[in-house]
């Protein structure tokens, strides 16, 4: 009955015990129907630490697009520091036009590091995805392509142009062939030398970089210095360079197995 339902909450009251729900501030109140609410609505179905897993999941992804900005960024800095960007380019002082070929090698370098972190966080978190699978070759092949461009943009040298050729050859070849193959329903698995080979890519790029911008991270210009640095710099693109002619011609290989 209603009187007796308030009789014994007053008689409760006046016996010093307190309901739960009469002991905390209206403002809690509030706060505790709501997270009610929520726990009851479909827009949040999962408990907050499944959403969390979700959100960590999609790093490895975001990771990924990342490379593929900073990519970008390289190349279009590379490109106005050389000259390429028109009207752009006129405006710039040489103090800038160093300060572009340094963000563009600090640009460099952040991607290169995304390359492993997104596959290993990808393993890690057991959110391995078709679209990650798509993104990550893609970006590896841009940030290369537009490494080897913007280089070839900031001046002539016959040491950088032979390889970057052959290199920009195999990526489209390689590229062309796991199209196709796609399309009739045969993969081309990445080897553990493929991996290697965008590793050696990476470093001999970047050694390059370091040696066309050699005026602009304001290194010493001693000949002795420079000579050994050009020596190891082309070493490593030409052994990148041979390498990544050897994946080549293993894909070609596995993928005339595959279609004949």
């Amino acid at each position: 009955m209603p009187g007796c339902a308030r009789f014994d909450k007053s008689a409760a009251s006046l016996s010093g015990f307190v309901y739960p729900s009469e002991s905390r501030p209206a403002s809690e109140k509030s706060l505790v129907s709501v997270n009610a609410r929520r726990s009851l609505s479909p827009r949040y179905p999962f408990p907050r630490f499944v959403r969390y897993e979700t959100r960590m999941k999609a790093l490895p992804n975001i990771l990924t697009s990342s490379r593929l900005v900073m990519a970008l960024f390289m190349f279009i800095a590379l490109g106005a520091a050389a000259g390429a960007v028109p009207y752009v380019s006129e405006q710039l002082t040489a103090e800038t036009q160093f300060r572009l070929e340094r963000w563009a090698f600090y640009a460099f370098v952040v991607a290169a590091v995304t390359d492993f972190f997104d596959g290993w966080l990808a393993r890690k978190l057991d959110a391995v995805s078709v679209w990650g699978a798509i993104l990550d070759p893609i970006g590896d092949k841009i940030l290369v392509c537009g490494a080897l461009l913007g280089l070839m943009a900031l001046g002539p040298n016959a040491m950088v142009v032979l390889p970057a050729g052959l290199i920009l050859f195999r990526e489209f070849t390689v590229s062309a062939l796991r199209e196709v193959g796609a399309g009739k329903g045969v993969k081309l698995p990445v080897t553990l030398l493929a991996k290697w080979k965008t590793t050696l890519q990476l470093v001999a790029i970047g050694a390059e970089m370091i040696l066309a911008s050699w005026s602009a991270f304001g290194l010493p210009p001693e000949p002795a210095l420079v000579g050994g640095f050009t020596v190891v710099a082309h070493s490593l693109l030409w052994l990148a360079t041979a390498v990544t002619l050897v994946t080549g011609a293993q894909y070609w290989e596995a993928a005339r197995k595959a279609l004949t």
